[in-house]
């Protein structure tokens, strides 16, 4: 948590705020108080350095309609409201500038031309970087809302090869737009040059097959990017830091920069007067279904090398948690380590690293929920934190009045209710039937270590906040009175339904339920019958030795044993179903997905989607859809599709789905209390994490 420099520019800390496209500007893309919220909490969290994302340098070359509009002095005054406000906060704020040359969407979706370094091939409908495998995995509807619109077969895009007056605007629309950012009061520049870019197209040997000077050799391809370096410099008095971001890897897209010539851009735009470098991975549609999960792929040899060879800081995005920025750091890899993902989670981040209460700092799950909206032109949500990007509309206060609470359930909503119920000043008991806190938490946790941090952190956060919590308390109709003064909220969960599949009540098809019993210890006689006895030995000592519902030892322990055959077959087509599919094959198991529905992954976002069933392609996971199951019988199930009816061998059939709302007990609750009951979470309404978690955080803010 040292402090450090970028050319002049004095940072208190290490952590950057990495550029995010936020959607949170206003009509036209002017700065309001949305967007200012949002960077004011991240400097009042201690972050050393924002880096506001897309900032647009010209009226065409939008990537999506809200970019921070940077090409006329109208917009002065707001933007000097933005950079005062994070100022006031100690905190240091840069601004991005981009072109998307052939990413604009808006002019696509406008029939307006589409620059881009050269001539497209009469085969490309989209840009290259759409995958086919993406373009496989999204709905029609799903590609317009990526869009923005849907695109006319009838209408191609019109790319238009960029002629020499065309980069001569371009390279003025930079220099005018930096001049703008520097009167604005904004501490330094990023220029775009990635693959979102028009820059970092010039520097691609697959979008750029110029013949002139600005083609060909990788001197060539980059010195566009060098000369808008030299003329900002020049036009900002050589007293503004500049850095350029430029991609790192680019995995598994053909013909694209090698690590090689990624060095020599690095070494170009140093020449040329850049302050820093900032390296990232791509993330583009490709790269989406082909990079692992919350995973940062930039080699080590990159940056030494560039270490050796060039005297500016390095910064390098570091989006997986606190200990891999901390090792980057110690590693000396990089001078800086960006954070996105992370600091929109918890924008106090840098500051709880800094009272060494890491335990306290809520982690990124990786869903790709905010993937999904960024790419969908919607305004920035995260999964576990509903207030970024609302920060003014769910400003934490202290109650006006503090009031006695119950929560009944101490699943995810529960945690998250009691904890901001707590914070707000209530007097809070939580009380869980079950042996643990986490509910359906839990066995999410053992199969995605992210989703674990996230049930680490709810549970730090109740004992920092004082929250009375019970396990092993079951509240009923008959126990509900004694609580009858309090305050209750219900987050008991979904309803467990049983499957109407013939066959599924059978003694080697397994649901949801016994899952979840079998991994938090619970039921251990009704989940005796379904298991032999070496494994009912082995859960027994482990639950002796309090292993049980903790889902690191389970993940550990499952890599050595766990009572399921090696040819499992899983129905199901939500969530769960696909991480348990994940998790067994991660353990040697050969593994069957069955889903009825002709769209695979039809119940994950789009985005989730692509990560997913990259994952279950490289795993082996056999995946069947557009089926109808027939029947479960010993040894399998039986399914029809358009060629007939078919069976397929599993040992063990898992029955994965979605609960049903499980308000019945709240109604019973309601008829001996009185109506001062309120519910959240899966009991109210069956969703994804994202809709339990902010259902809880109304509540909390409100209540």
């Amino acid at each position: 948590m040292a402090s450090g420099f970028i050319g002049d520019l004095f940072l208190r800390n290490r952590i950057v705020m990495d550029s995010m496209a936020l959607h949170l500007t206003e009509a036209g893309g002017r700065c309001g108080e949305q967007l200012c919220n949002f960077y004011v909490e991240r400097a009042q969290g201690g972050t050393a350095l924002m880096i506001v994302g897309h900032g647009a340098v010209s009226v065409h070359g939008h990537y999506h309609p809200r970019q921070l509009a940077l090409y006329d002095d109208q917009y002065l005054t707001d933007l000097q409201k933005l950079t005062q406000a994070v100022h006031l906060h100690n905190g240091k704020i840069a601004c991005q500038l981009h072109h998307a040359g052939s990413l604009a969407f808006d002019d696509m979706v406008r029939g307006e031309p589409i620059f881009v370094p050269s001539a497209v091939k009469k085969t490309q409908k989209l840009d290259p970087q759409w995958d086919h495998s993406a373009q496989q995995l999204t709905t029609e509807k799903e590609t317009a809302q990526l869009l923005r619109a849907p695109l006319s077969k009838e209408s191609p895009p019109n790319y238009q090869p960029m002629e020499k007056s065309h980069i001569e605007q371009v390279s003025h629309d930079f220099v005018t737009a930096a001049v703008r950012v520097k009167k604005s009061g904004f501490n330094g520049i990023e220029l775009d040059a990635t693959h979102e870019s028009l820059l970092g197209q010039f520097l691609s040997p697959l979008h750029n097959r110029r013949q002139d000077e600005y083609g060909g050799s990788i001197e060539n391809r980059a010195r566009l990017l060098s000369e808008i370096i030299r003329a900002v410099k020049i036009a900002t008095s050589y007293d503004f830091p500049i850095w350029v971001r430029l991609d790192a890897q680019h995995p598994n897209i053909p013909n694209e920069l090698e690590s090689e010539e990624i060095l020599h851009i690095a070494l170009f735009v140093a020449t040329a007067g850049a302050d820093a470098i900032h390296l990232s991975t791509t993330t583009s549609a490709v790269s989406f279904c082909n990079l692992p999960q919350n995973r940062t792929v930039i080699p080590d040899e990159l940056t030494e090398y560039l270490h050796k060879n060039i005297d500016i800081p390095i910064i390098l995005s570091a989006d997986d948690t606190p200990l891999q920025a901390y090792d980057i750091i110690r590693k000396k890899n990089a001078d800086f380590v960006a954070m996105g993902k992370q600091l929109l989670a918890d924008p106090h981040l840098p500051l709880k690293l800094l009272k060494k209460r890491s335990e306290l700092v809520r982690p990124c799950i990786g869903c790709h929920v905010c993937h999904q909206n960024a790419l969908t032109g919607q305004s920035i949500r995260c999964a576990v934190n509903p207030a970024a990007g609302r920060e003014s509309q769910y400003e934490l206060k202290e109650a006006p009045k503090s009031r006695n609470i119950v929560v009944v359930g101490g699943g995810p909503a529960g945690m998250e209710v009691a904890r901001i119920a707590a914070e707000r000043g209530h007097s809070v008991q939580l009380r869980e039937q079950n042996r643990y806190l986490g509910g359906s938490l839990i066995l999410l946790a053992i199969a995605c270590p992210s989703y674990h941090r996230y049930l680490k952190y709810l549970r730090n956060m109740l004992r920092e906040r004082n929250v009375s919590s019970k396990c092993k308390y079951r509240v009923d109709v008959n126990t509900v009175h004694k609580f009858s003064s309090a305050t209750i909220i219900a987050a008991i969960g979904s309803k467990y339904l049983t499957s109407p599949i013939v066959g599924a009540n059978q003694k080697h098809v397994l649901g949801d339920d016994w899952i979840r019993r079998l991994i938090t210890g619970e039921g251990k006689i009704s989940i005796r019958s379904k298991m032999q006895f070496r494994w009912r030995l082995i859960i027994g000592l482990a639950r002796l030795c309090g292993v049980m519902g903790m889902p690191s030892s389970m993940r550990v322990l499952s890599k050595w044993t766990m009572p399921l055959h090696k040819k499992i077959i899983i129905v199901g087509d939500n969530v769960p179903a696909y991480e348990l599919a994940i998790f067994c094959a991660t353990r040697k198991r050969e593994v069957t997905l069955l889903e009825e529905n002709k769209q695979l992954g039809h119940k994950l976002s789009f985005v989730h989607r692509w990560y997913v069933m990259q994952q279950i392609n490289e795993l082996g996971v056999k995946v069947l859809n557009g089926i109808t199951i027939d029947a479960i019988d010993l040894s399998g199930v039986i399914y029809s599709d358009g060629t007939g009816r078919h069976k397929i061998s599993g040992e063990h059939i898992i029955v994965s789905q979605d609960g049903s709302e499980n308000n019945e007990l709240v109604m019973e609750f309601k008829h001996e209390v009185g109506e001062k009951i309120q519910s959240v979470g899966y009991c109210k309404k069956r969703g994804e994490i994202a809709e339990t978690v902010e259902s809880a955080y109304d509540v909390g803010y409100t209540i």
